[in-house]
């Protein structure tokens, strides 16, 4: 049950049914790889992390997915598509930074993501270190709120700041795995 506001109030409304997705829909994905300085020791370990993402998605009902990096700017390595091999190609030739924009990174996704048909989500690799984005935590999870778009959180390495990722992802109905237990 879900309690929407009518202007004066709240209504309740039930929910008639919720479908989990089987193959046969349509699923647009924005994968977000933190290149930054401080996953120097993990970088090569999250690429083939990607890369087995990308053996999973589901082309043939029409999954497609773009490859954003991040450190001190944004990188859009490859837009919407479903070629595996072109995203796997893009995923090993991203380019280490040095700072980390990852607020930054999963606001430019949200704003990509939006246009596309279909279901979305936003599924981020990093150590959720942050210190460089101009964009706030707050923000990206109100426009992931506001679009319907969950964010997917996967830390990888050993200082992980795994509270700030669970933060994100559980606000916008994603959740947060440490790449250790997934």
């Amino acid at each position: 049950m879900e309690a929407l506001s009518d202007g004066g109030g709240f209504r309740k409304l039930d929910i008639l049914s919720a479908d989990q997705m089987d193959g046969k829909e349509k699923l647009n994905i924005a994968m977000v790889a933190d290149c930054s300085a401080s996953m120097e020791g993990n970088f090569a370990y999250g690429q083939d992390i990607m890369e087995r993402f990308l053996f999973y998605m589901q082309t043939g009902a029409g999954d497609q997915a773009a490859l954003y990096s991040f450190a001190d700017y944004v990188n859009r390595e490859m837009h919407f598509t479903s070629d595996t091999d072109a995203l796997s190609d893009a995923v090993y030739n991203m380019e280490m930074g040095d700072m980390t924009a990852l607020y930054d990174a999963l606001a430019f996704a949200l704003s990509e993501i939006v246009v596309q048909d279909g279901a979305k989500c936003v599924i981020a690799f990093t150590d959720g270190i942050e210190n460089y984005s101009t964009s706030s935590k707050e923000y990206v999870i109100q426009k992931a709120n506001e679009n319907h778009v969950p964010i997917y959180l996967i830390g990888i390495g050993t200082n992980v700041d795994d509270a700030q990722l669970r933060d994100i992802a559980e606000s916008t109905g994603g959740f947060y795995a440490n790449i250790e237990n997934i």
